[in-house]
């Protein structure tokens, strides 16, 4: 099965608008850097490429965020950073992500797929997303990513 077909990877065939819009929101924001939270932020980014249509545009450096701890701080002071998650529940992981330290003094986007209807609004407040589901809709996404 070539990664082209839509049957390589049905989960984002079916999700191939809120993909194209996760990229624009991505593109327009000029970042320097994507964060994929593990695991499913880079599984995302691996499958969408791999499928032709790629969630993070060719050319943006792409780390997942297990490796901010490895990056100086120096290196991102005043950056745009896109943090970059499948999926986001109740938006405490990314809340984490967005306020490690090593990002402290970047300027910091985070962006999903798809978000939960009933998250927390006041972790996240700039959350940018392509769609909001109920929470178990998007559980079922998630695992099925």
């Amino acid at each position: 099965m070539e990664a082209s077909d839509p049957s390589f990877c049905p989960i984002l065939a079916r999700y191939s608008r809120e993909i194209s819009l996760t990229r624009s929101r991505i593109e327009g924001v000029f970042p320097d850097l994507v964060v994929g939270v593990a695991r499913k932020g880079p599984r995302l980014a691996e499958l969408s490429a791999q499928s032709g249509s790629p969630v993070v545009p060719p050319g943006i450096p792409f780390v997942c965020h297990k490796a901010l701890p490895y990056i100086p701080h120096h290196e991102l002071v005043g950056k745009r950073v896109v943090v970059l998650d499948d999926a986001v529940i109740w938006g405490s992981t990314m809340a984490d992500i967005v306020s490690h330290p090593t990002l402290k003094e970047s300027v910091v986007f985070p962006v999903s797929l798809i978000a939960a209807k009933q998250r927390d609004t006041s972790l996240l407040p700039g959350l940018q997303f392509g769609r909001e589901l109920d929470e178990d809709e998007v559980m079922s996404f998630s695992v099925e990513l």
